[in-house]
Formats: C-alpha cells, structure tokens, sequence
C-alpha cells in the first residue's frame, strides 16, 4: 500500500513521517491550525491541504476514503461498525473506552449507506 509524507505535530517541528494510507481511520479538517489532521491507530498526523484534496488523493491511489461530514472523510475499508441512531463510524469490532469514531452527517451518512449497504450495522463489503 502507498504511504503519504505527514508531519507528527500542526506546526510541523518534530519533522516528517511516513504513514501508510492504510493505516489512515479517517481524516478531519482542523480549523484551529488550518491543517488536515490524520487519525490512525498509533497517533494523529497534520499535512496543509483541504480534506476534499486528501480524500481525492487517497481514492486515486487506490484506498475507498468517503467524505462522511463537512469536517471528515472516512477510511471505509477500516470502518468495523456503524451506530445508525448517532451515525457514528467505529474501526473496532467491540465497544471499549477511548476508541476511535468518526462522525459523519445525516445526508452524508444515507448517501453512505446507499453506496455501502449495512447487514446488522456492519459494512456488506461491496468495495473489495
């Protein structure tokens, strides 16, 4: 899988990093340092850019990212479960304390599923 050249922290002074795209949970603008930041298992990544430039970026190199709210855009291969009362991607299969989620909107979250059809509030893998 392709990586991408990300720095550790906003403003870019502990350097740069590589992170595979398939580590990426999903990625969310972040107004306050005008940066996109990049939610993976082992920490949070900054690169400049908007998140509809990464999502696209990511999509043509080979990943299924969608844009699930006006802030995030998801990793869909790595989402586990969906809460459809909260529309609320998780990336574990079990509930636990301090596990990653994405938020995604209404209208977003029914175009989703129209893509990807849910069995049982888990993924039907139509994109593999």
């Amino acid at each position: 899988m392709e990586q991408v050249t990300l720095t550790i922290d906003p403003h870019g002074d502990t350097g740069l990093v590589l992170v595979p795209i398939n580590d990426i949970l999903y990625l969310s603008y972040v107004r306050k340092y005008n940066k996109v930041a990049f939610y993976t298992e082992k920490g949070t990544y900054y690169s400049a850019g908007s998140k509809e430039y990464w999502t696209h970026v990511f999509n043509t190199s080979g990943a299924v990212f969608r844009d699930v709210d006006r802030n995030n855009s998801v990793n869909v291969e790595r989402i586990c479960r969906i809460d459809t009362l909260r529309y609320v991607a998780y990336f574990e299969r079990f509930r636990r304390i301090g596990e990653f989620k994405c938020t995604m909107s209404e209208s977003k979250y029914n175009r989703f599923i129209k893509e990807f059809p849910l069995n049982d509030g888990k993924l039907v893998p139509r994109y593999q």
